[in-house]
């Protein structure tokens, strides 16, 4: 399990982004979008115990609405010059302290148009996989976390 989730925290750190997929209001069918892995990217400190991941979002997003109705969504990273490729399933916790959403604030966010870490639109979300399916030279593998 450990060679398992040291892959997972190999595709995660080196992929620009990630493709985040959430239930749309009808419920009928997924709806999917790049999210940028601002967070994740490159923190080797992603605590490989539980593979508990962050995302930065704007509070007023479609998928906030989303993760409300229903807040069972899957990741799906791929990195194109390694050919690996991951997708993770579980649910998404909304946090709500300014405290622990100021532990995750990058200055260069500013870039999208938030004022500061205590922005009233600047929203972290909290992911925790529960399953994981890959592909890793050629090998697909599934399982539980």
């Amino acid at each position: 399990m450990e060679e398992i989730k040291n892959n997972i925290v190999d595709v995660i750190t080196t992929c620009d982004t990630a493709q985040f997929c959430t239930f749309a209001s009808d419920k009928l069918y997924p709806e999917t979008r790049i999210v940028a892995n601002m967070i994740n990217k490159n923190n080797k400190n992603i605590n490989t115990e539980n593979l508990i991941l962050h995302f930065m979002t704007n509070k007023n997003s479609n998928k906030i609405q989303q993760i409300k109705n229903n807040n069972n969504v899957c990741i799906y990273y791929f990195n194109q010059e390694t050919r690996k490729a991951m997708t993770l399933f579980g649910s998404i916790e909304i946090i709500e302290s300014m405290n622990e959403k100021s532990k995750f604030w990058n200055d260069s966010w500013k870039n999208f148009g938030y004022i500061g870490k205590y922005d009233e639109n600047y929203c972290v979300i909290k992911f925790i996989p529960k399953f994981y399916k890959f592909f890793i030279e050629k090998e697909e593998k599934y399982g539980k976390l």
